[in-house]
């Protein structure tokens, strides 16, 4: 077995998916320097990995299954959205992802714990769930959807969170492609 490189998600429903898409659609449809994530990508990073050796990650897996045993599904909203650093100097597009019991920070600590046990670096970032719409390239057009993003309205989305996804990401020259290799039942 070699090496892939992995992070652990929340995804989305197809459902939420959808909504998500119509919001991103919206924004999409200004003419600037961003590339707009496909919907079958959206959803809330908990871990990025990086490359790691397979047998490591099935282990890994294997103990988060037994660490999150009775964890429970939750509710999750996606509303807001934002950019990353900030709305001035926009790198990421997103929205974000929030539940009202604060179970997506409990589930983003264990996983963290858990990870560090396995000599993974802590995130430095402080975590902030989103599902990532876009990725600024240039600054074409950019004022234009960040004005958007700050008046236009949409009804928040309700989703429910019930596993943490192990997936496989491939880098490509046409962006990254994903495959889920695993689930943890929440």
């Amino acid at each position: 077995m070699g090496k892939i490189r992995a992070f652990l998600a929340l995804n989305a429903s197809e459902e939420a998916q959808s909504r998500i898409f119509e919001i991103r659609n919206e924004l999409a449809d200004i003419r600037s320097d961003i590339k707009w994530e496909p919907k079958d990508k959206f959803h809330v990073t908990l871990k990025f990995l990086g490359d790691v050796d397979e047998t490591l990650l099935k282990n890994l897996t294997e103990d988060l299954r037994y660490e999150l045993n009775g964890f429970g599904s939750f509710e999750i909203t996606y509303k807001k959205l934002g950019c990353f650093p900030n709305m001035r100097m926009p790198k990421v597009v997103w929205i974000g992802a929030e539940d009202n019991d604060k179970k997506i920070f409990a589930l983003n600590k264990t996983i963290e714990a858990k990870t560090k046990s396995y000599n993974f670096e802590n995130e430095s970032n402080r975590f902030h769930p989103h599902v990532t719409l876009g990725r600024v390239k240039g600054m074409r057009g950019i004022n234009e959807v960040t004005e958007l993003m700050e008046s236009l309205e949409f009804d928040i989305i309700k989703d429910t969170a019930s596993g943490v996804y192990v997936i496989k990401s491939t880098l490509q020259k046409s962006g990254s492609v994903y495959e889920v290799i695993d689930k943890i039942i929440l």
